[in-house]
């Protein structure tokens, strides 16, 4: 088990170094294979930001928090971390849930299904905490609430850049009705803890039909946005696991 503590125009003190090394053993005790922590602390204009990734046999978890002075901004992330690991474990072990029926397929070919992903499965985030989450647990893409507008957010990496797909204002979807894309892509890039826009273009979704996702998931190997040629609606796919594939309307 290996605990890497980083600071950002901020110098880690030996008490600071033992103070963070005693939180985080609280909330990774309980991890039974080897695993590796990284804890960033940045300091801000007035505050102390905490961010605590977590790489395990249970999973990957990211948190972050901030307050004042350190040892506050520890304590919150600490805390929130070892909260949200409990209430994980506690549902690793719920019979219920190890027995939750699967969800039924909209579509079906061969061994592979495709089923319905439910707003309720989003989690409200910052495009910051999105960004973050992305870079630190090493992900492709990821789906998101965006917590500011409230509306469904896709972040990701492609040709390296990474591009955050949105709805387009109101005043452009008005000026869309007939048939056209109302939503944007724009390509972001992290800066100073915040997120800065390079640059933006229209997003035209390509038409398919039912049974061409599944190949066209295939030659792309992570996620597709389409208009559905049936509903003429947009959606995106994604692997969930082997032989299933999850659809989400945006």
């Amino acid at each position: 088990m290996q605990i890497n503590i980083t600071g950002k125009n901020i110098k880690i003190t030996p008490n600071v170094r033992d103070f963070i090394n005693k939180k985080i053993q609280k909330i990774i005790k309980d991890f039974e294979r080897p695993i590796d922590c990284n804890v960033i602390l940045t300091k801000e204009k007035k505050k102390i930001l905490t961010e605590i990734i977590i790489h395990g046999d249970r999973g990957r978890f990211y948190f972050k928090k901030s307050a004042a002075d350190i040892f506050s901004s520890v304590e919150e992330t600490v805390h929130a971390a070892d909260l949200s690991i409990k209430k994980f474990k506690d549902k690793q072990k719920s019979r219920k849930w190890k027995e939750k029926p699967q969800r039924a397929p909209i579509y079906k070919t061969g061994r592979i299904q495709i089923v319905d992903y439910k707003l309720e499965e989003l989690k409200p985030m910052s495009l910051e905490e999105a960004f973050l989450q992305m870079k630190y647990l090493k992900k492709n893409f990821i789906i998101f609430i965006n917590a500011k507008t409230e509306k469904t957010n896709v972040m990701y990496r492609e040709d390296g850049n990474v591009i955050l797909l949105k709805p387009a204002s109101e005043l452009k979807v008005l000026l869309r009705l007939l048939n056209k894309s109302s939503f944007e892509r724009l390509f972001i890039e992290y800066k100073g803890n915040k997120i800065k826009i390079k640059r933006k273009e229209r997003f035209e979704p390509s038409v398919l039909k039912e049974d061409e996702l599944i190949s066209t998931l295939k030659n792309r190997n992570r996620f597709v946005i389409f208009k559905n040629a049936e509903d003429n609606l947009t959606y995106i796919i994604f692997w969930i696991r082997r032989n299933t594939i999850g659809r989400y309307r945006l």
